[in-house]
This record gives structure tokens, sequence and C-alpha cells, in this order.
């Protein structure tokens, strides 16, 4: 009997959560991570790689048995909540006596208290001892315990060979991790993790020699100082500090100081939850991380001002901004959430004004600030070339200088972005223009746009030609000059994902960017699972198809840069002929200002992310996953589906595998079939050009429905060849018959 044939493809649809499994469109899935759909395939997203590492913030001496652990440092000026990430930790826990290889690896251990089953250990200093899997090694890699004896522990690592009595044993769970602190004193502190008390594998036997601390990156902009040169310049910000990256020696330099009168050293009072925002106005960079305190108990003092600007000197640095915004007995401007130019004049919104000293601080949170006309600067301290200065620009006592307005509503002032010439502002519920009038007395004023939708998420908004996408509390928006709709109807429950949990701030935490090459959008957010305090993942919007997707990745901030020291590749220089040219024609990533997406992470690390050219993560391989939904054609009509066998059309990879899960009948928790495939044509073909290959999959299973994830096992992930190549699905041809009527 002939059977029915159904394509699968083009692949229109991506991600959808809000149907049931069976009621989506064959063309959606119920599960696309690592991945995402472009012109109707879908692809595997593209690898990412560390550009520069700020230096070692700190170096501690030691780390002592306790319960919390206590690191001991250089004086170290942290406060309490915040955040640092431990490297080269190794907490002595005992001499190996003797290493039996295996399927396990028993390790016979003196002097060892306190190993439980479920911990982290790490063995150095054996020899004649190899994993079976050669990117392994077993020296200096983190291994769990899964049986503890009286003198030995069981590894889950298989190896061969043996070694005698050398080397010891770490327990490893401090090291490569993210903490909160409690502050004891400058020169030490205690480690907890970032949502609760420390688990029991915190607890170590023995102390640390010392190792290095490292803070997370909050900030990431691109510095235009010369617009008429192009001259470029990619700054970071840690909570207390900013950076500047020398593309030279993809190093990064303290740029933490202000002068005159001298090369003073500063710092921010920021936390891990204080991001900055940051414009290029002026010739220079306007920076606030919208913290604005006083009298917070450290022994280096925390600097007070949250805004400051840098006008690209090493020599200069930093200037101070708190302008007075009055003539008389001032009060000054001491934070702001956002700060931005608009119509000429530097604008602040959610201001907190109040006394030099941040004393009497109120938080104006539905408050626009300007300066005056012409000139932002009150002062002559690191002015540009071309800038002049007012003592009044700021104040609002007197006409024609600086000036502000106060939206009529209790909701504060969340996110910002100027489209088609005006600056539409995200509130918590509501979206609202802040309109020229032309009058320069009173140049700006509130109106409502929509009552309805607004933002919860000041990094989540992307400006577009046309509309500005920006996520709030009901869903994931789009705001024009005069309206504001939902666009994430395909996934309408995602947002839930973003909610704060407890002691953690989701929506704080969510930063987004718009990707013009590859014509997408990333945000970065924590999964809700109640112990993420870190984004782990990556929502990715594809603009064009209005297809949703998720990558798992975990960065802190995102951000964008101008590449300074690529290949600059030519004819004259081109050395590759034409039949084995692998690059894309057109990308630009081989050209210096190419521009490329840039993240930061809880390590002080840099990445360049989704580059055309990686299918790893800074040489790591990663997963993906393509579920696609419940599949019977025949269900409109009860009637039961058997699929004989189906085409996978793939495009061809050099070394690639991918196991295919086949479920049925609502149960996608034990696949009745596992088949893995080989996606591999191009080794066998002199033509480097990627073509489409067709697999065939034989099932004959019969069931009310039929589902297939696409992904790789622990084994393929591991394997350097198959876990780094690339993978396309172009679509699934299946091959299926009616059956009988549908019933339990």
């Amino acid at each position: 009997m002939a059977y029915d044939v159904s394509l699968i493809a083009p692949y229109k649809s991506g991600l959808s959560n809000y149907w049931k499994p069976f009621l989506i469109g064959n063309d959606a899935f119920v599960e696309l991570d690592n991945c995402y759909t472009r012109q109707g395939v879908v692809k595997k997203r593209e690898g990412s790689s560390v550009i520069g590492r700020i230096t070692q913030w700190k170096t501690f001496t030691a780390i002592t048995n306790a319960t919390p652990p206590v690191v001991t440092s250089a004086a170290h000026g942290l406060i309490t909540d915040d955040m640092v990430y431990l490297e080269n930790v190794l907490m002595t826990n005992g001499t190996i006596t003797s290493v039996v290889s295996g399927l396990t690896t028993v390790v016979n251990v003196s002097g060892a208290p306190g190993i439980t089953a479920g911990q982290t250990v790490v063995i150095t200093g054996t020899s004649g001892v190899s994993t079976d899997d050669s990117t392994i090694t077993f020296n200096g890699t983190p291994f769990f315990v899964i049986a503890v004896g009286a003198t030995s522990i069981t590894l889950n690592v298989s190896t061969t060979g043996s070694s005698g009595a050398v080397g010891s044993v770490y327990l490893g769970a401090l090291n490569n991790k993210a903490f909160r602190i409690t502050r004891i004193n400058n020169n030490t502190f205690s480690l907890q993790t970032l949502t609760s008390a420390p688990p029991a594998d915190m607890t170590a036997s023995g102390t640390s020699t010392g190792g290095s601390i490292y803070l997370p990156i909050v900030g990431t902009e691109t510095y235009i100082q010369s617009a008429a040169l192009g001259v470029e310049q990619l700054i970071v910000f840690t909570p207390k500090q900013a950076w500047q990256f020398i593309s030279g020696t993809q190093t990064f330099q303290d740029i933490s100081f202000s002068q005159p009168p001298g090369a003073i050293a500063i710092t921010w009072g920021g936390t891990k939850d204080d991001f900055f925002y940051s414009s290029n106005y002026f010739g220079v960079l306007w920076a606030t991380n919208n913290r604005s305190f006083s009298g917070v108990v450290v022994d280096t003092a925390a600097q007070s001002v949250s805004i400051r600007y840098y006008n690209g000197t090493l020599i200069s640095g930093w200037a101070d901004f708190q302008p007075p915004l009055t003539s008389t007995a001032p009060t000054y401007l001491n934070a702001a959430l956002i700060i931005l130019p608009y119509k000429g004049f530097l604008v602040t919104l959610n201001t907190t004004e109040g006394a030099i000293d941040n004393t009497g601080n109120i938080n104006y949170f539905s408050r626009a600030r300007w300066s005056q006309l012409g000139t932002p600067f009150y002062r002559n301290v690191n002015l540009p070339a071309t800038a002049g200065f007012d003592a009044n620009a700021w104040v609002t006592d007197i006409p024609g200088k600086g000036g502000f307005t106060d939206a009529d509503t209790s909701e504060k002032i969340i996110s910002a972005e100027i489209i088609q010439d005006t600056l539409i502002v995200g509130f918590q519920f509501s979206t609202w223009r802040l309109r020229f009038t032309g009058n320069y007395i009173q140049p700006f004023i509130w109106e409502r746009i929509n009552t309805q939708l607004g933002s919860e998420a000041t990094f989540s908004s992307i400006p577009f030609d046309d509309r500005m996408l920006m996520i709030s509390r009901r869903g994931i928006v789009a705001a024009t000059f005069n309206d504001v709709n939902r666009i994430d109807l395909q996934i309408p429950d995602f947002i839930e994902q973003f909610e704060d949990g407890e002691n953690i701030k989701g929506l704080v935490r969510i930063q987004g960017i718009r990707d013009y090459e590859k014509r997408l959008v990333y945000w970065i957010y924590a999964e809700e699972d109640g112990n993420q305090q870190t984004p782990n993942k990556i929502l990715c919007f594809n603009y064009i198809d209005n297809t949703w997707s998720t990558f798992t990745q975990s960065f802190t901030t995102l951000g964008r840069y101008n590449l300074t020291n690529a290949q600059d590749n030519t004819w004259q220089t081109w050395t590759t002929v034409w039949n084995g040219d692998t690059s894309t024609w057109q990308v630009g990533t081989e050209q210096t200002g190419s521009p490329i997406i840039v993240a930061g992470d809880v390590s002080s690390r840099v990445w360049q992310i989704m580059n055309s050219d990686l299918s790893v993560d800074n040489g790591v391989n990663y997963n993906f996953t393509i579920t696609t939904n419940w599949i019977n054609p025949y269900f409109q009509q009860g009637k039961r589906c058997k699929l004989a066998f189906y085409d996978l059309y793939l495009t061809t990879t050099d070394s690639g595998k991918i196991t295919l899960e086949n479920f049925s009948d609502d149960d996608d928790s034990d696949p009745w079939l596992i088949k893995t495939v080989d996606t591999n044509d191009r080794a066998l073909s002199t033509n480097p050009v990627k073509q489409v290959k067709y697999i065939r999959v034989f099932l004959g299973m019969v069931a009310r429905n039929h589902q297939i994830k696409l992904t790789l096992t622990t084994a393929q992930l591991a394997n350097s060849l198959i876990g780094s190549s690339d993978f396309e699905l172009q679509g699934i041809l299946f091959h299926t018959r009616q059956e009988g009527r549908i019933k339990q």
C-alpha cells in the first residue's frame, strides 16, 4: 500500500509554547535551543570566543575551612552581597596512595576526611593514568565522587593505566564559580551561594594557598571618541571600576581615575545589581550606574558619585558629574537611571536629587530633567576641545537654562529609546513620549501613548527605525510613536521566565541587543528556577521571520564593538583557491571596522558572540535540542498514524553526527527508538561547498501521534570533531498511512 507523503518545510514558526504540542503548526517546535530559524532553515547557532579579559582584580592568599569558607585577600573594598568569581582554588584534602583504573576509577586516599558522594574533586600529581576520552586529562579535571569508602573514593570517569603513591586530591567545589559574599572586614569575606546558605560541598578540609578573584562585568559601551576620524574604544565596567580595551594586546587597562589635580583613583559605589547606562554625546562618554549613597561601611570608601564622563585620554580620566539644579541653596543631580542626548539637550530620566554629599536624596522616578541647549557642562573639567561650559547649565530658576517635567503617574521610568526623532519612554505599566515643543523655555512635555503595556527591564529596550522593543511583566512589546503591541504571541507565557524569584532580580538582569548582520535580537536572562541569579540563557528573536528560539549561554551584559585588528583580506592578499574557499562573502567579519556583538560574563571576560567562523564556545563544544510538535496528519479524522519512515533533509557537514529520539502517544519521557545518523558528506568530496543530504529513518510505528528530538549524546558532544560540527535542518519528509481510530 502506498504511503501518504507530507513535507514539513520551510520552518516559518520557530519556538511555540502557547498551544498544546499537538495543536501547534507542524513547522513549529516545542524546543529549539542553541538553534534559530533563518530563511526557513533551522541552524545551529554560531559560536563565541573570548576577545579579552580584565586582569585579575585581586589575588587571595588563603581560603580557610569553615562553614561558610572565609577568603583572605589584599584590601578588597567589597561590601556584603557583592559578587566574586574564584579561580585557581584547590582545597587540600588528602594524599593519593594509589589509583585503580576501570569503568569507574577508584582513588585510594589517606588523610582525606569530609569527602562525600556528590562532591567535585580534582586530582593532581599522578602519572600513568589517562581517561578513555583523549580530550579529557585525568590530572586537573573536576570529577564527581559517586561513592566513598573508608580510605577510597570512586569517580565517574573511565580510565586506563595505574599510579602508585603519588599526587593529591582536592575538593574543587569552590573553583570556577561565582559567589555572593558577606563582608567581614576589608581583608576577609565569607562565601555564600548566590541565593542561599552554602551547601555542604562548600566546606573543605585544609586550606587553599591562593588564587584569583574576579568581578562580574556590569556594562559594555563603544565610546566614539571622534566621529570624524572614526576613532572608537570599547569600555567595560565592573561594579566599581572602568576598563578600556587595548585591541593590540587583547587586554584591558584600568581607567578608573580622574584628574586634576592628579591621577586620583576613583571607584563607583556599585554592586552586581547596578548596571551601567552609557551614551556618547559632545565627544565624551557619559556613564551612570544609578547608585548614589553615603555612609557605606568599607575601609576604602566607595565614591558616592553615580554619573561621570570620560574624554578618552589616559591622562585626564573621568570627571565627576553633579551639576547644581538651583542657583541658591542648591540641590544637585546625584543619580539617574538613564542619560542620553535628545534635540541638542542632555536628558536624564528617573533622577535622584539632593545635597552634594547625597544626604536628603529624593528619587523622582517619573522625572525628565535636561541641561540647557548648547552645552551640558557646568565646569571646566575634561572638556572636549569644541565644548564650552556654563555654571548654570542645569539650574531651573534661570529661564533658558536647565529644566524638568514630571509625568502624571505613580509609575517609575524604566527604559527609553529615540525612535523617529521622538523619545519613547517605557514606564512600569504604560508607555509615554517626551515630545519636543520647540519652545526652548519649556522644550519638553509628557504625552501618554498606552496605558496597559510598558517596560520592567531597563536594558531590554532595543531601537528599530520605526519601533522600540522592550520587555514588561505583561509581555514583550513593540512601541511606536503612537501605539504599543505585543510581539510574543507565539510564546506568550515565556514572560514568566523573567519574573523575579526569591533573592533573584531577574528583570534587572535582562539585557538586549540587535544583531544587524544576522537580523536577530538577543535578550540575556536568568531562568526562573529559583537558583539562577546570573543570566544563563538567551532569548533569540528573528525579526524578519517573527520566530523565536533560545540559546544556552551565560553572560551578564551585551554590547557592540567594531573590530580594530581584523585580517583585512584583499584580492592581493587572498591565497585560497576558488574551490577551496569556505569563507562567506560579504559577511565582513574579517575586516577592520566590522561590527561584532560583545558580551561580558561573571569572570571579567569579554566575548565575541555569534561569530560566523565558529561552531564552538571558546574551544568548548555545546549541544543543541530540536523537538518537533506531535505529528499526525489524520488527527482531524480521529485516526491513528502509522509512520513508516521519514527523510531528513540536512546540510552536509565535515564530520558530524546527530542522535534522533523518537517518541509516540504523547509520552516525551522515554523514546521508543534512538538512532544515530551521520551528517558528513563533505569529507567524501573534494568540493567543500555545503550540500543537501537525505537521511532515511525507518520506524513502522502506529501511534496517536509522533515526535522527533534531534540532539547530541554526551559521547558525541565530548568528541572534538562531532561536537564542533555545524548543523542545518532544511526539512522532514514524512511517509505515513492512516490506521484505526484513536482510542485509549
